[in-house]
């Protein structure tokens, strides 16, 4: 694999996973061998990159799924003020979530909120909330598509192997042919 540095220059780096043999079954001093087994090490990349794509995609769901539960508390909440000064109060997992995603109101912290809020403070932070929560499953539809293409890379290393198998059997028969 080749890696270019800061200065531009193209220096060689060799995978912690491709370091070399791990048993004498792994030897293969043939160009077609050789070329599997970098094809192999390929596809390990390929398939570890998925799995941290894959990763990053479930935390950003389940943020998502946390968000849009708070935005259903707030909207119940919400649906029960109905006279103009009515006020609403924030449950104590609501004010716990504020603090540990840093979420403010009109620049106030969680902590220095009252225990109670309007109607026009209740439909902020349910946007607030609808935000993160639009804004996470974003970001995980558009890795679906990366995780996809991922996954055409994966299958292309595979047919490319299976090239290289068929190469080498076609080979084996014409030498087998020439020797009889």
């Amino acid at each position: 694999m080749s890696k270019v540095n800061n200065s531009g220059a193209t220096s060689y780096v060799t995978p912690s996973y491709a370091s070399g043999p791990q048993s004498g079954l792994d030897v293969d001093e043939s160009i077609i061998g050789q070329g599997i087994l970098t094809l192999e090490v390929i596809m390990v990349l390929f398939t570890d990159l998925a799995r941290a794509k894959f990763a990053q995609m479930e935390k950003k769901a389940a943020i998502a799924r946390e968000a849009q539960d708070k935005v259903n508390q707030l909207d119940a909440q919400i649906a029960e003020l109905n006279k103009e000064g009515d006020k609403a109060t924030l449950s104590e997992s609501m004010k716990n979530d504020m603090k540990q995603n840093n979420i403010s109101l009109d620049g106030k912290e969680a902590k220095d909120l009252s225990g109670e809020l309007n109607k026009g403070e209740m439909m902020k932070l349910r946007a607030k909330y609808e935000s993160i929560s639009a804004s996470a499953a974003d970001f995980v539809q558009q890795n679906q598509l990366k995780l996809q293409q991922l996954m055409q890379n994966f299958n292309t290393t595979i047919t490319m192997i299976n090239s290289l198998l068929s190469m080498s059997a076609q080979s084996n028969m014409e030498i087998a042919k020439s020797i009889r």
